[in-house]
């Protein structure tokens, strides 16, 4: 608890952002010294109900101002344990953010305090309901709004990809690496599960609750993306330099992303490509691409796929069938111009992993 504490103190120092929420901490589990005045000093507080002591607020109303008065108001939801709230006495250089009435009386359920540096310290005493799977009727999604209020989630920074999950009709996740993945949201699909391991004979499974397999993006305003899209079921993309670096659609043709439009195949098709980091590759490559591409309807023979990149001279290829990046290499067949590289792809190297690779 002390190391924590000392993190607390240290993310806001440097300019953060920390959120409390619930009971204030009472002891040190280190030693079993007092905590709560530490964190009463770090959070700006001059008084504070006790950990122990919560009040049952069930059916209140929690209001948001200040700085956060785009929350939207939400109503505590029951008197058990989770639900207790810890009214709070700010001290002089932390304002109110928070309150609700109980009894008659109105309290101050929420703190706010900044740093030199620019940082954030909040407090919330209750628990910030967030229904995401809208179980309840009011489906409030505080701790969303709490969030974004407090600038840890921002339309065209961090967290963007949280903010169009959570106000739109599509889930976004940003990997780590950059790569944005899109697919439709099944939030809205009520659960019912009568149980055992199977479906009865019989029983049919309605899938009008779904939400479609297509999935169809124009100008979609996705963080700092403007994406077009057509194709199936879910779609990840990866920019490096401000170009696209890999890929992977389901019964597509291409994409266009801020504007710049990439046309992978004539027709539809799975498409899949991205490059092999270096520290992956085998001795003796120097650069390598899994590649992956096939008809999503009719057709055979030779298949065009377009790469968004130039390929070096050189270059072979081997069929993964196994996926463990191992095959019998050949000499892969390309051209390139302008940026791209057009592969041909034969029959046998259409459905299955394709490494493409240039050796040193």
């Amino acid at each position: 608890m002390r190391k924590t504490m000392r993190m607390i103190r240290d993310i806001a120092e440097r300019g953060g952002t920390v959120l409390w929420t619930g009971p204030p901490p009472a002891i040190y589990h280190e030693d079993g010294r007092d905590a709560l005045s530490d964190w009463k000093s770090t959070f700006g507080i001059e008084s504070v109900r006790e950990p122990w002591n919560g009040l049952n607020a069930e059916g209140a109303a929690v209001s948001f101002l200040g700085d956060l008065k785009q929350v939207p108001t939400y109503k505590v939801l029951t008197h058990l344990l989770p639900d207790l709230v810890y009214p709070v006495e700010p001290a002089s250089e932390t304002t109110a953010v928070a309150c609700t009435r109980i009894g008659g009386e109105s309290l101050t359920l929420g703190t706010l305090k900044r740093t030199a540096k620019g940082g954030t310290l909040a407090f919330l005493g209750a628990r910030p309901r967030d229904d995401q799977s809208g179980s309840l009727p009011d489906r409030p999604r505080t701790l969303f709004h709490l969030l974004r209020a407090l600038g840890t989630y921002r339309d065209f920074g961090a967290g963007w990809a949280e903010i169009v999950s959570n106000t739109g009709g599509l889930v976004v996740c940003e990997s780590p690496n950059g790569a944005v993945t899109v697919t439709h949201h099944y939030y809205n699909v009520q659960e019912n599960w009568s149980g055992g391991f199977f479906r009865p004979e019989g029983e049919k499974f309605d899938e009008s609750v779904l939400p479609p397999s297509k999935l169809s993006l124009v100008e979609a305003k996705l963080g700092p993306y403007r994406v077009s899209y057509e194709g199936e079921r879910l779609m990840s993309f990866r920019l490096a330099g401000g170009k696209l670096a890999a890929f992977a659609g389901h019964a597509t043709t291409g994409i266009t992303i801020n504007g710049r439009e990439y046309r992978f195949t004539d027709s539809p098709c799975l498409v899949s490509f991205a490059p092999i980091p270096r520290e992956q590759l085998a001795d003796g490559v120097e650069r390598a691409w899994i590649i992956q591409c096939a008809r999503a309807g009719e057709g055979s023979g030779e298949l065009i796929l377009r790469l968004p990149f130039e390929v070096p001279d050189g270059a072979r290829w081997a069929v993964d069938a196994m996926a463990n990046g191992r095959g019998t290499p050949s000499p892969a067949s390309y051209t390139r111009a302008r940026g791209e590289t057009v592969l041909r792809l034969p029959p046998e190297m259409q459905g299955p992993a394709v490494l493409l690779f240039v050796d040193k």
